[in-house]
């Protein structure tokens, strides 16, 4: 499990994932995340990013093609206070945006990339030279580098919700590209 008994303290900031199961079906990699309770507006879309992605960097490491993503949850609910957010999304009409293949990091980057959010997460803007952060990488990682930065930048200035569109929109985007809708 993701978090178990030594883990305990005093918060209710207790991690909603409980397990992830990955499978090799038929050449592919599945990926099976329960989770005890997900936020369906405000941590969803975020959760399903990362957990797929994971799945990926696993696939892509181990020379499988991506399988199945799935997500049992416990419960799954919006607040109140998000009510307004949700009902703006319902009526929203999706932009069909593909992600690239994720190419392999090569080595020793993956630690860069590790080093590089956990600086970011736990010092903020500061730390880093935003302008050399992650040059290095293929153009794809340096975007899910400057998600990061976002990231750092959001929580600087107090944003509640994390604005990936101004890395995803970018013409030059290697996460993403647009894709007609079918």
């Amino acid at each position: 499990t993701l978090f178990g008994p030594t883990d305990h303290r005093e918060s209710k900031d207790i991690p909603c994932p409980v397990m992830l199961q990955f499978f090799v079906r038929n050449s592919t990699l599945d990926l099976l995340v329960y989770f005890r309770s997900q936020g369906a507006f405000g941590v969803f879309p975020y959760d399903l990013f990362l957990f797929t992605m994971i799945q990926e960097y696993v696939a892509t490491l181990l020379g499988l093609a991506l399988g199945v993503y799935i997500q049992p949850t416990g419960s799954m609910h919006f607040y109140e206070d998000e009510r307004e957010g949700v009902q703006k999304l319902i009526h929203e009409v999706p932009t069909p945006l593909l992600m690239q293949a994720m190419p392999r990091l090569e080595s020793g980057q993956l630690d860069t990339l590790f080093y590089n959010e956990h600086a970011l997460r736990q010092f903020g803007l500061g730390i880093l030279d935003h302008a050399k952060i992650g040059r290095h990488f293929h153009p794809y990682w340096q975007d899910v580098n400057d998600v990061f930065l976002e990231f750092a930048e959001a929580r600087r200035s107090n944003q509640r919700h994390l604005r990936l569109s101004k890395v995803l929109s970018r013409p030059e985007s290697a996460l993403v590209y647009n894709a007609e809708p079918r």
